[in-house]
């Protein structure tokens, strides 16, 4: 008992945190789930790798459902023995998972940060509180970025390793950083780690230019080693995710095409227009201060007493309520928003305050990466910046969405804030009349600029966005809704004002009354929840939760769905057009081999052939639909000159899901013999043969596979009894029977990917090749042949038994560091003279 009674002030602060992330959440608690957007794409795309797995036991590594076939390994992540997964649901105490255990893991790891600088606990729930619902963390569970926000809360545990290193506590700063690392990368969020090692790199500069200056490099080498290990530790037990994601990677749209692009286009990672789609505006970065500075997200309530209501009925538009309950009050430059990355009025203010009083190296450090953030999220707008780092650092042009980047800012202002308020309270250097000249420093910056918008928010902005005149065509009276836009800036900084003044309200009552610090840390606490609950409420609240039943009917299966289902030959795949773009569609994969999904990193040939003729196929299957004088035989003579579709053996193409869908008798099947070979001799021909030719006479070849077909170079003539069969399809296995009377080049209508895909014919292993850019082809000999493909990446075994070793040696380091830290009490990572 005496070793548990130290820790149950911090067992009460935890439990607070669990009831906040708890409440925040409880619709839970009714019966209610949250239907995000991500989460239900990742389980339309598994339910067959999820069925196999039931069924087997077996991961199988590979999904039929989406984009005619793709890894599964970033839909549902491969089975590990790694340490780091199990200490990942440890520390969610059960709490639901996609909701509020998330809220509690945000709240904890920053809560955590802050106790190993020795801050007070209460004043430490106040930064976690901060930290966790910042507003664009709940816009994130909102959406179902799930593995994103998870990596976000990660970041502080690893900061707060680090610290603890650079304070000389090498064993257990070092293992800190390894198991907050360990579990940051294990929630698989690569953009998210390689932000946070933005983070880590210019700490580390920041602290060798102060090691240099002070001389104490020797310390600053031991501690750079001693992270280096942790580093090591923490990836090793993650080696089954990092390897497969890594080969995966190098063929996904992320990873360096064959293709010859135009001059000046990237040949390797993104192109410079699609990472920069998403750029934050320069004067938009004010949102973090004031929230409704911009409109707030694309599309806003507006109710009866809103000029723009007014207008609509002035002009006697119809259904002006419904328009005006989504109006689209956003005026930023970015295609739309899910709302701002307001990190708070108190925040802001306390950070300003923060830079103010703090010396030292972590002041510069967070100075930097706040300024970088901010810079970089501007993208497009600052395009000096973004291509120098897209053109000459390593990595960076493998992520897109450039307002990703205040993800560490959203870090970095509540710790400078908290670093300043630290200062504030325990800093005995400063003087009551240098703390007071400081405090209105820091208010007539905050309070100033938030009053400027309250009372003049016409003179820096304009309240007009680039769609406005899209939205003006379609007889929107946008200039009431600019004044909307006005109403809404000025109210919310009249809002950020109130709150600025209490804040520092809060600061000169610790000096000018004699007030106990529990009311005054309390205080604090509660103004900064109000504030960010109060926006966190527009974004997240129990509106968006609905019912399991309501949920459920939404993923039932449909009529179409089942006819499909009760009539579809073994191979089939679909096409489903009810969505506005079927590359960015799910359900159809929950019931259905789809040629169609939603994925951030699909494979980088695929993706070319949507470029280069799906889209296109797709387009003129629409038009046909849409043509008056339609009929059922135009448009399936129209599907059935569709090339890319065809060969991909796109059965059924639905268009209406209460309806019959149209079938396409063009579809080349599952597996098909060449009758003729054409050679390429880039990858840009064999892309473009494709509409040049019948690919179910001609199959295209690039040469680098040759020499595997030099006997069939002509191709064959079909003989009468040539048949080949698909006859077993499972994930990860394919079975064929094969009847030739000569040796036949198979092409199957199965993607290509070359990382673990092996084909058999009876029973042997052997080569094969890529045909039509997309698919895998197979020399067959003459006779009767059995052949099997099977998904055996090497890469998914070798992950694991190094995860396995790798985790069995953190798992006796630490506890070995626990056996020692029984022993020695008083060696506790975390002593508070002042809790």
């Amino acid at each position: 008992m005496k070793y548990l009674r130290p820790i149950l002030p911090e067992l009460l602060m935890v439990a607070i945190m669990a009831a906040v992330a708890l409440v925040y959440m409880s619709p839970v608690f009714e019966g209610k789930t949250l239907p995000q957007g991500d989460v239900m794409h990742a389980k339309d795309q598994i339910v067959d790798v999820n069925e196999y797995q039931e069924e087997t036991g077996e991961y199988p590594g590979w999904t039929n459902s989406a984009f005619g076939g793709m890894p599964a390994y970033q839909l549902k992540s491969p089975p590990s023995r790694n340490i780091f997964n199990y200490l990942f649901r440890f520390f969610k105490l059960y709490l639901p998972g996609y909701t509020a255990a998330i809220l509690f893991v945000a709240f904890l790891g920053f809560y955590f940060l802050l106790r190993t600088i020795k801050l007070n606990r209460w004043l430490a729930l106040a930064g976690a509180l901060a930290f966790g619902l910042g507003s664009h963390h709940l816009q994130l569970i909102a959406a179902g970025h799930v593995n994103k926000i998870y990596s976000i809360a990660y970041m502080a545990p690893v900061i707060a390793g680090m610290l603890l290193v650079f304070k000389r506590k090498y064993l257990a700063g070092g293992l800190l950083t390894a198991i907050g690392l360990g579990i940051q990368i294990s929630t698989n969020h690569v953009q998210v780690t390689y932000y946070l090692g933005i983070i880590v790199l210019v700490y580390l500069i920041v602290e060798l230019i102060y090691a240099l200056r002070e001389k104490y490099f020797n310390h600053f080498i031991k501690s750079s080693a001693v992270l280096f290990a942790a580093l090591i530790l923490a990836i090793l037990p993650n080696m089954t995710m990092l390897l497969t994601t890594y080969e995966y990677t190098q063929e996904t749209t992320r990873g360096k095409t064959e293709l010859t692009r135009e001059e000046g286009a990237s040949d390797s990672g993104l192109a410079l227009d699609y990472m920069t789609e998403w750029s934050y505006g320069v004067g938009e970065t004010l949102n973090l201060f004031i929230p409704n500075l911009y409109g707030g997200s694309s599309y806003e309530e507006l109710g009866p007493d809103s000029e723009f209501f007014k207008s609509l009925q002035r002009q006697r538009i119809q259904n002006s309520q419904r328009i005006a309950a989504s109006a689209p009050t956003y005026w930023g430059p970015q295609p739309f928003t899910s709302g701002p990355h307001y990190v708070g009025a108190i925040i802001i203010f306390l950070a300003i305050l923060g830079f103010i009083l703090i010396k030292g190296p972590k002041k510069w450090w967070l100075l930097v990466v706040i300024a970088l953030s901010i810079m970089l999220a501007w993208g497009r707008h600052f395009m000096g910046l973004t291509e120098f780092f897209a053109n000459n650092i390593p990595l960076y042009n493998k992520f897109r969405d450039m307002t990703n980047m205040l993800i560490i800012a959203q870090f970095a202002l509540p710790f400078l804030a908290f670093l300043g308020i630290r200062s504030w309270f325990y800093n005995e250097k400063l003087s009551r009349e240098e703390k007071l000249k400081k405090l209105y420093i820091a208010t007539a910056i905050a309070g100033g600029l938030a009053l400027i918008f309250v009372l003049l928010p016409g003179m820096f902005l304009s309240f007009t966005g680039p769609q406005d005149a899209m939205y003006q065509s379609r007889g929107m009276p946008m200039d009431g809704l600019r004044l909307d836009r006005i109403s809404m800036a000025r109210k919310d900084a009249l809002r950020t004002l109130v709150f600025v003044l209490l804040g520092a309200g809060v600061l000169w009552l610790s000096i000018k009354a004699k007030i106990k610090q529990t009311y005054l840390f309390a205080g604090l606490a509660i103004l900064i929840l109000v504030d960010l609950w109060a926006v966190d409420r527009r974004y997240l609240n129990a509106g968006n939760f609905v019912g399991k039943a309501q949920l459920e009917r939404t993923t039932a299966a449909t009529p179409v769905d089942n006819f499909i289902t009760e009539n579809e030959e073994t191979g089939d795949r679909v096409l489903d057009l009810t969505g506005s773009n079927p590359f960015k569609y799910s359900r159809p994969s929950r019931f259905h081999r789809s040629i169609g999904g939603y994925h951030g990193a699909k494979l980088g040939r695929y993706q070319e052939m949507i470029d280069n003729y799906m889209l296109d196929e797709v387009q003129q299957i629409d038009s046909s639909l849409r043509d008056p004088q339609a009929t059922i035989q135009s448009v399936t003579s129209t599907i059935s000159s569709m090339q890319a579709l065809n060969m991909l053996n796109t059965r059924y193409i639905i268009i209406d899901p209460q309806q019959a869908p149209i079938s396409n008798p063009k579809a080349m099947g599952p597996a098909w013999f060449a009758e003729n070979i054409k050679t390429v001799m880039s990858a840009n021909e064999e892309i473009d043969e494709i509409e040049k030719n019948d690919l179910s006479f001609t199959t295209i070849v690039h040469e680098d596979f040759s020499a595997l077909i030099q006997d069939h170079s002509s191709g064959q003539p079909s003989a009468t009894s040539d048949e080949i069969k698909l006859v077993e399809i499972k994930p990860n296995y394919l079975k064929y029977t094969s009847n030739s009377a000569d040796e036949r080049l198979a092409v199957f209508s199965e993607i290509w990917y070359p990382h673990g895909w092996k084909a058999y014919i009876d029973g042997q292993q052997t080569d094969y090749i890529r045909a039509n850019y997309i698919l895998r082809a197979l020399p067959v000999p003459s006779g009767n042949h059995e052949i099997e493909w099977k998904f055996e990446p090497a890469s998914l075994r070798t992950g694991q038994i190094v995860a396995l070793v790798s985790s069995i040696m953190v798992l006796l380091l630490i506890a070995a560091w626990v056996f020692t830290g029984i022993r020695r009490p008083s060696s506790s990572v975390i002593k508070d003279k002042q809790a």
